[in-house]
C-alpha cells in the first residue's frame, strides 16, 4: 500500500476567555482569535462507530498552543462557549475533535472572529466573522469530493485509523479469520480496501491541490494558507527541532515526536520524559509541551500508577504549572488509610477495601474495577448492573472500584448508572500495595469476597460468568 500522510496525534490550548461586554463578533486584535462554539457535541464519545461505543480519554475536543507555547486544551460547554487564543506569527493552528477518531486541524487568522457550527452528523464547519473569504479556506481540506468516506470520516482518517487498518488486515489474513471467527461480523462492518482508498485519496490530493492552484492564480488566498495546505499534502519527511517557529510546525513537532518515540506503545513513556526533561536541544515550549502531554498519558495506563504521582511533580516543578492537572491530586490520607486500598464515595467521605468489606459482613462481594475510560469496562457494565438487579435481596452485593485519576470524569460516567451510587467508589491511592499484589495492571478486573471480607478468587469471571463460578451457589 502506498505511504499515507500519518494519523497526526497533536494537541494544546491556552487559558478561557468570556467576551464579557464586547462585542463577540469582531476582534480587532491581531495578536488572538477569538471562537464561538455553537451547541458544541460531545466529540470524546460516539456511537458512530459500527464497532460500538467508543470514548476518547487522551484527546480533547479543542487543541492548541498558550501564550508561551506550550500545550492545553479545552472541553467546550455544549450550549455555546467562547474563549481566545494567541496566535503566532499572526496566525493559530488549532486542532479540533471529531467524534474520537479524527484531528481536524485549521489555521486561523489573527484577529477574525470564529463560529463553530455543526450539522446533523456532528462535523464542525467553520466560519469567520471578519475576513468573509476564510469561511471557505478554512474547511475546503474537508469539503472537496472525496473527502468524507466511511462513518462520516475524512478520508485520511480513515486510512490511517487502527480500527479500519485491523478490520482491513482481519480480511486479508486468513490465519487471523480462522483464529477469531467471531470479530467477523465487527470487522465486516467497518471494512474498507484501503488498498483502493489510497489511490482515492491520490485523486484527493490532487483536486484540492488544483482548487488551491485556482485559488491563487485568482488572488483569492493567502500565500500562507496555499503553502500551509501544500504542506499537509505533499511534505515528505517530520518536523525537526530547528522547524518549530511557526505554530503549525511547533505542534506538529511535538506530535510526530511524541509518537515516534512511543513507537506506538505505551510502555515507553517513562523513558520518553526522562529523555525529553534532559534534552536541551529541544527549545523550551516544545519540551513543556512533550512533558505536559506525557504526563497526562501517564494518568490514563494502570501500569504506570505507582509513578504517575512523582512525574506529575516533576512536571509541575520544570514548567511552574500547578493547575493543568490539580484534578488528578489525590487527597492528602491519614496514615492508617495510606498502607491500604483507599476508597473515595460519592458524597466525598473515604474509607479503606477493608472498612468497605466490613459493611458488606455476612454478604459475598463481587468487585468490578472499571475506569471511565476503559471501552471495554463500559460496554460490559450492563451486564454487571443486570446481576446487581437480578441477585438484589440476597447474599451478595455487587461493588464497583474506579481507577480514574480524574475525579470529575469518574463521576460522569458513574451519573449515567444511578442505582449503582451507593455501590460505587474510586481508588484515590495509586501506590497502595494490594493494587501491586494483585498486578492490578489490566481492566475490568473482578474480584470475588466471601462473606468475611476474605478473597476467594483475584480473578473472577465477568459478569455474564459469574452464576456458573464454581465458589458460588446462587438460587
Amino acid at each position: 500500500m502506498r505511504a499515507l500522510l500519518p494519523k497526526l496525534l497533536f494537541a494544546s490550548l491556552l487559558f478561557l476567555l468570556s467576551c464579557g461586554g464586547r462585542d463577540c463578533r469582531s476582534s480587532s486584535d491581531e495578536n488572538s482569535v477569538v471562537i464561538i462554539f455553537e451547541n458544541c457535541p460531545n466529540n470524546r464519545s460516539t456511537d458512530r462507530l459500527s464497532l460500538g461505543g467508543h470514548r476518547a480519554t487522551l484527546f480533547h475536543t479543542l487543541s492548541f498552543m498558550d501564550e508561551d507555547g506550550v500545550f492545553s486544551w479545552y472541553e467546550p460547554k455544549d450550549r455555546g462557549d467562547t474563549i481566545s487564543i494567541p496566535t503566532f506569527d499572526g496566525y493559530a493552528e488549532i486542532m479540533h475533535l471529531y467524534q474520537c477518531e479524527e484531528h481536524r486541524y485549521y489555521l486561523l487568522k489573527g484577529g477574525d472572529t470564529v463560529l463553530v457550527k455543526y450539522d446533523a452528523d456532528h462535523h464542525p464547519y467553520l466560519v469567520s466573522l471578519v475576513y468573509q473569504d476564510l469561511s471557505y479556506v478554512y474547511n475546503l481540506p474537508y469539503s472537496v469530493p472525496h473527502s468524507i468516506q466511511k462513518e462520516g470520516y475524512h478520508i485520511e482518517t480513515i486510512l490511517s485509523s487502527f480500527r479500519f487498518k485491523r478490520a482491513y488486515e482481519y480480511f486479508n489474513d486468513k490465519s487471523l479469520r480462522e483464529r477469531y471467527p467471531g470479530l467477523d461480523p465487527l470487522c465486516r462492518s467497518i471494512y474498507v480496501n484501503l488498498d483502493s482508498l489510497a489511490v482515492i485519496y491520490d485523486s484527493y490530493k490532487n483536486i484540492l491541490l488544483d482548487e488551491l492552484d485556482s485559488l491563487r492564480k485568482a488572488g483569492t488566498i493567502e500565500e500562507r494558507y496555499y503553502a500551509y495546505f501544500h504542506s499537509r499534502l505533499f511534505r515528505e519527511k517530520e518536523y525537526s527541532k530547528n522547524e518549530i517557529l511557526h505554530s503549525d510546525s511547533l505542534s506538529r513537532f511535538v506530535s510526530h515526536f511524541i509518537f515516534a518515540d512511543m513507537s506506538g506503545s505505551s510502555e515507553s513513556l517513562v523513558a520518553l520524559f526522562d529523555e525529553t526533561e534532559k534534552d536541551t536541544t529541544i527549545v523550551r515550549s516544545a519540551r513543556m509541551g512533550i512533558l505536559k502531554r506525557v504526563t497526562e498519558w501517564m494518568f490514563h495506563y494502570p501500569q504506570y500508577a505507582s509513578v504517575c504521582g512523582d512525574y506529575l511533580e516533576r512536571y509541575e516543578m520544570a514548567s511552574g504549572d500547578s493547575t493543568t492537572f490539580s484534578l488528578y491530586k489525590r487527597p492528602t490520607l491519614s496514615k492508617e488509610i495510606e498502607s491500604t486500598l483507599a476508597l473515595q464515595a460519592l458524597d466525598g467521605s473515604i474509607c479503606s477495601l477493608e472498612e468497605m468489606l466490613s459493611k458488606h459482613k455476612g454478604r459475598l462481594v463481587y468487585i468490578d474495577f472499571w475506569a471511565s475510560w476503559c471501552g471495554p469496562c463500559m460496554s460490559l457494565m450492563p451486564d454487571a448492573r443486570e446481576l446487581h438487579k437480578k441477585y438484589k435481596g440476597r447474599d451478595i452485593d455487587f461493588v464497583f472500584i474506579s481507577i480514574d485519576k480524574n475525579e470529575e470524569d469518574w463521576k460522569k460516567a458513574v451519573s449515567l448508572y444511578p442505582d449503582l451510587h451507593s455501590f460505587s467508589y474510586r481508588s484515590i491511592n495509586s501506590k497502595a500495595p494490594f493494587l501491586g499484589e494483585m498486578r492490578l495492571n489490566t481492566i475490568p478486573r473482578y474480584m470475588l469476597f466471601d462473606k468475611n471480607g476474605t478473597l476467594l478468587d483475584a480473578n473472577a469471571p465477568r459478569p455474564a460468568s459469574l452464576p456458573k463460578h464454581p465458589l458460588l451457589t446462587l438460587q
